[in-house]
């Protein structure tokens, strides 16, 4: 709570120096976890089930921000990025941390292989968030996703593939899970995911024997 508390105080304060200096366009990265425990396709507009800490301050944020721009002086734009990965990632994450097992000939220690998520490449969503921020989209709520529900083994079966190892899961049943709708930033914006899992997923191999 504490850390959540904090950062939504400095972002808080952010935006009130926005406002102050008339910033004409704002571009903020929310999160996928606003959603809550909704399933399937998500889209901006549904309203998010049993938030966490986390996923509230954010939602909270958001709605501030909403009423702090609502004077029409800057437009407003709150991204939702989903599972991002991609080189440089924190060591504890999904993929660094199956690329560090894999090398040391250890099996990873995923504890949800069946659940399934929205994986999303790093450039994408850094391509993405330039678009909002340059383009001429209406304020708003954006998805920024891949728009594909991949469940966690076929990403740990993909990192061991761009590391010529073998699977390490065998077909699995999934579980329910959620993903992007990318309706909404399609048609405002030029964007579009660019790179697929298994693309993403070789970068991201190839940059970790660099470091």
């Amino acid at each position: 709570y504490a850390i959540n508390r904090k950062n939504f105080d400095s972002g808080l304060r952010f935006l009130e120096v926005l406002r102050d200096i008339r910033c004409p366009r704002v571009v903020i990265c929310g999160s996928c976890s606003e959603y809550g425990n909704l399933k399937g396709c998500v889209t901006e507009d549904q309203s998010p089930q049993r938030l966490h800490a986390h996923a509230a301050f954010k939602s909270a944020l958001r709605i501030v921000a909403s009423s702090i721009f609502a004077d029409g002086g800057s437009s407003f734009l709150w991204a939702r990025p989903f599972y991002v990965y991609g080189p440089g990632q924190r060591l504890v994450s999904l993929v660094p941390s199956c690329m560090t097992a894999l090398k040391s000939g250890q099996k990873p220690n995923v504890r949800t292989p069946d659940a399934v998520h929205d994986f999303v490449y790093v450039d994408d969503v850094a391509t993405g968030l330039a678009e909002l921020a340059t383009g001429d989209a209406p304020p708003g709520i954006y998805n920024i996703g891949s728009g594909q529900p991949t469940s966690v083994a076929d990403v740990v079966n993909e990192i061991a593939n761009a590391m010529n190892l073998p699977p390490v899961y065998p077909k699995i049943s999934t579980e329910d899970g959620f993903w992007a709708d990318l309706t909404r930033i399609k048609q405002n914006t030029r964007w579009r995911p660019r790179y697929t899992l298994q693309e993403g997923i070789a970068h991201t191999v190839e940059a970790g024997k660099l470091t």
